[in-house]
């Protein structure tokens, strides 16, 4: 079984494109999109936000490769996540006001259509915190609590190690490969952090019976491969070029190898 993965769009439909245009002619079995898609909340009006999602959806179903995705929590689509509950959560309006000031009914008019462009996807399905879904052979969710050694754990942000198949994740804005922990770095970086924005990279997984082997692809030139020498237990970063030194040493609380608990829940 041959899977692509990427994280961390952050709303740029012209760089979905070129990895549409990339992966062109390839076979594989499923997509798996870990969080920012889109830039939400950093969208001031919900009509735009709903344009985008939409347009980015249109060009993943074009792939016509079946996909699971979740949303990037926090900064970037809280939003749509506080929206998609908005009648299941008291207090949820207060939140999105700064996003509407035509009042409730416009907030459940846009629910409703971000609802219908979900459940109308052909190819993909979100993969709610509840949910254990078929990939393959194996099983898939986005809930910690729910993984073992035959479930791959899809997640926008969780930096512990659990005992999943595979742990993929995004959020960080870099790669790390750590045993069964992938962090899937960025398919493209935006300058919302100060930093200069960046093309990045995309992963294909081959699931085999001994395990699941990893190879990624580097797609705008701008990442490398980094073993840290003063952080070898944080097993392989991949960094923007310019980077001197792994993530860790720039700041040590994202050390993730000391967080590894297979008895944590």
């Amino acid at each position: 079984m041959r899977v692509l993965a990427f994280s961390d769009l952050h709303g740029n439909v012209d760089v979905l494109k070129m990895f549409a245009k990339r992966i062109e002619g390839g076979s594989f079995d499923y997509l798996l999109i870990a969080g920012d898609l889109t830039n939400a909340d950093l969208i001031g009006d919900l009509e735009i936000v709903l344009k985008q999602t939409s347009e980015i959806f249109q060009v993943i179903e074009s792939l016509e490769i079946p996909y699971y995705f979740v949303w990037g929590i926090p900064f970037r689509e809280s939003i749509i996540a506080n929206l998609l509950m908005l009648e299941k959560e008291a207090g949820n309006g207060s939140r999105l006001k700064v996003y509407s000031r035509k009042g409730f009914k416009y907030l459940l008019r846009i629910k409703g259509e971000m609802e219908s462009l979900i459940s109308s996807l052909k190819y993909g399905k979100w993969l709610r915190q509840d949910m254990v879904e078929k990939l393959g052979k194996c099983k898939i969710t986005s809930n910690p609590a729910l993984v073992d050694g035959k479930t791959v754990l899809l997640t926008h942000y969780y930096r512990k190690l659990t005992n999943a198949l595979i742990q993929i994740e995004g959020h960080v804005h870099y790669g790390q490969r750590l045993g069964n922990y992938l962090n899937l770095g960025f398919l493209y970086r935006d300058d919302s952090h100060g930093a200069d924005p960046l093309i990045g990279c995309f992963w294909v997984l081959k699931f085999e019976k001994t395990g699941v082997d990893v190879d990624w692809v580097d797609m705008g030139g701008n990442l490398k491969v980094y073993r840290c020498p003063r952080h070898p237990e944080e097993g392989v970063f991949y960094i923007p070029v310019n980077w001197r030194k792994c993530p860790v040493c720039y700041n040590p609380g994202r050390n993730i190898s000391v967080s590894r608990s297979m008895n944590m829940y």
